[in-house]
């Protein structure tokens, strides 16, 4: 929370529930390290995959989950912290789209240059992921530190 306050568990929770919107739009980035550590391809096939699947099923779930989450973060009624992780969650969806617009095009660029830049997104949103998750569950406080990402979510949500 912006005073330093832990939220309450509820809050916790509910912050964390928009991260799954940017965790299904990105795991199709850890397909190399997938590949090349087999454990994690494992932990990500019983975890994260089945969350894919299900936006995979209903058509244009992901746009519908996000134009909802966009008006869920202006209701007054949620809290700033759970306004605040909701936000910050479309802010980071909105960052993998640059990369998966040039996921077509990769296919005609050789592995030795593809691999590094998918590893790349993937170590970067997975690791925002996991400190948002960690901020809220553990920490109770804003998962504020992303850099760039956190001062926008910020400036849409305004003081209130």
């Amino acid at each position: 929370t912006p005073g330093g306050d832990e939220a309450p568990i509820e809050d916790r929770l509910i912050g964390c529930f928009p991260y799954l919107l940017p965790l299904a739009d990105g795991a199709e980035f850890g397909r190399y390290i997938y590949e090349r550590i087999p454990p994690l391809g494992l932990l990500e096939r019983a975890t994260v995959q089945p969350l894919v699947n299900i936006f995979h099923a209903v058509p244009f779930s992901s746009l519908i989950v996000f134009i909802a989450f966009s008006f869920a973060a202006r209701q007054p009624s949620l809290s700033r912290f759970v306004r605040f992780n909701i936000q910050q969650a479309i802010l980071i969806d909105i960052a993998l789209i640059f990369p998966s617009l040039f996921g077509g095009a990769a296919n005609e660029l050789p592995r030795w240059l593809v691999e590094p830049a998918t590893n790349f997104v993937f170590y970067a949103f997975a690791a925002s992921i996991i400190y948002c998750f960690f901020s809220n569950l553990a920490l109770g406080k804003e998962p504020n530190e992303i850099p760039v990402v956190s001062s926008a979510a910020n400036q849409q949500l305004g003081p209130f």
